[in-house]
């Protein structure tokens, strides 16, 4: 029996290793790395181009805007700058620039002895100053960030409620107004609301369409609404501090000046005065989960654009000239069209409209049917253009193609001819707009010749200057998709079959708006 024992220890002994044996080898737990990208678009630059890293590593960034720009958000939508990153996949990131708009804000504090709702409740006077400077004003600006709109503070007036016969009456009518069955506000306020403002504050005619934007912040708006954009009054846009809307008519309530983004449950007084100057800047509630909606704080892609133009058309009032210059071939001269609808001059007569009646836009075209880059080359040299026009474009190469010129050409002198381009412009690439080569291929001219062969090296050549353009953070529009329409539209083909025509032009100009608005305004 003690044999047998003996022998299961020396087993158990010789199983668990309790020699002294070697231990196995046990591979290390590595933590998985991750490819993490971090560009920058037109109009500013980042401090880091990104690389691998390990999970849970934290990323420090930073995007800097060029001079007249702003940092608008990365491309996930994060307007954090700088920004702390947790690196937990991979990831693409780019920093959105766009060219700053400086709009002016006038704040009226309104003042009165507190007044009582019919619920019993007070409702008092108490906006500061310093609510406005330190409070609202940040949020306003972190909202509007988005769009590249900065709002500046022209004054704050705290403004005495203008009183006349029969005031207290109308503030009773206000305070106690109530929506509708179909949930819409008592329009009668607004008349009563504009009377109680100070005249002498009010802007006058000459004002009402400049750079100049206006909140009437009243300690009692009533059961209606926090805000109203006063489209009828000047644009003299109100808000109330005290209301009653989000608790369903119950005992009005101080709204907050700014609450939670992440977690939207009513319109803050900053978020709904930046809603109100998304009206006066010509926005609608046409949009879903977004600062012009019911809720949100976010800023689409439309209306980014709709309110940056009426921005810059209500920035540049004062008298200006806007001089351009466009350089190219018989799609510049405008072959086969009137001298008016070419696209330079359309263009010319569109930020014409854009800006004041006392300012002038000037245009000088250098272009001739059949320039290849070495005639435009030549003749800008025999022209010798001023260096201080606001806005140049640049359309070449078509005959360089049609005349079959080696592609080697079009490389060297393109690249030379966008180099005399900025020039004309003091030396801002950014006033720059190189425009596609249209396709001849798809108009009745081109059928007789070989359209995939000819449709292949416009590509080629348009291709090119894309690449140049992007590397080089220069501006590029794209209009040759318009031009393949031709056989489709006809109307889109000048009467010699050949050229564009006055509507495929105007379809040019559209696309080039945009961004020749922000060019010629800074």
């Amino acid at each position: 029996m003690k044999k047998i024992v003996f022998w299961v220890c020396v087993l158990a002994l010789n199983a668990c290793g309790g020699g002294g044996g070697e231990q196995p080898d046990v591979a290390p737990v590595t933590s998985p790395t991750y490819t993490v990208s971090i560009t920058s678009e037109d109009g500013g630059s980042v401090d880091t181009s990104g690389g691998e890293y390990q999970n849970g590593t934290i990323l420090e960034m930073a995007a800097t805007p060029d001079d007249g720009f702003m940092f608008t958000q990365w491309s996930d939508g994060n307007r954090e700058n700088p920004r702390a990153l947790t690196v937990n996949a991979d990831v693409s990131l780019s920093a959105r620039f766009l060219s700053a708009l400086h709009l002016n804000l006038r704040f009226h504090a309104m003042q009165d002895d507190a007044w009582i709702h019919g619920s019993g409740n007070a409702m008092p006077s108490w906006i500061s100053e310093a609510d406005i400077v330190e409070t609202l004003m940040p949020e306003i600006n972190d909202i509007w960030q988005q769009a590249g709109i900065h709002w500046h503070i022209e004054t704050i007036i705290q403004e005495s409620i203008e009183t006349y016969d029969g005031y207290q009456d109308d503030i009773r009518y206000i305070v106690d107004s109530q929506r509708d069955s179909e949930g819409k506000s008592d329009p009668e306020r607004l008349p009563r609301l504009y009377n109680l403002m100070q005249p002498d504050n009010r802007s006058s005619e000459e004002e009402l369409d400049d750079n100049l934007f206006h909140i009437y912040v009243f300690p009692f708006i009533g059961n209606t609404s926090q805000g109203n954009a006063m489209s009828s009054f000047g644009w003299h846009s109100v808000v109330g501090s005290w209301s009653n809307k989000h608790n369903d008519g119950g005992i009005p309530e101080k709204t907050l000046l700014i609450e939670a983004q992440q977690n939207f449950v009513r319109g803050s007084l900053a978020r709904t005065i930046a809603h109100e100057l998304g009206h006066v800047l010509s926005l609608g509630h046409d949009c879903e989960q977004c600062l012009m909606h019911a809720e949100g704080y976010d800023i689409n892609d439309t209306h980014i654009q709709s309110a940056r133009e009426e921005g810059a058309r209500r920035s540049y009032q004062d008298p200006m000239s806007i001089d351009i210059l466009s350089l190219g071939d018989s799609y510049t001269i405008g072959e086969s069209v009137c001298d008016t609808c070419r696209f330079p001059e359309q263009l010319k007569s569109s930020l014409g409209a854009e800006y004041s009646e006392q300012s002038e836009v000037t245009l000088e075209v250098i272009a001739k049917t059949g320039w290849t880059t070495t005639n435009l080359k030549n003749a800008i040299a025999s022209e010798d253009p001023s260096d201080d026009f606001d806005l140049v474009t640049l359309l070449i190469g078509v005959n360089n193609q049609y005349q079959g010129k080696p592609f080697s050409v079009y490389e060297a002198e393109f690249v030379e001819l966008v180099t005399s381009a900025i020039s004309f412009v003091g030396g801002d690439k950014s006033k720059l707009i190189i425009v596609s080569i249209p396709d001849y291929a798809y108009t009745p001219f081109g059928q007789s010749g070989n359209r995939q062969k000819i449709s292949a090296e416009i590509d080629m050549y348009n291709s090119f200057a894309e690449d140049y353009a992007n590397e080089n953070n220069l501006s590029y529009v794209y209009i040759t998709d318009i031009t393949r329409e031709g056989l489709e539209d006809p109307s889109l083909v000048a009467s010699d079959g050949l050229h564009p025509s006055e509507l495929a032009y105007r379809r040019f100009v559209e696309r080039l708006m945009p961004i020749a608005l922000e060019k010629s305004s800074r």
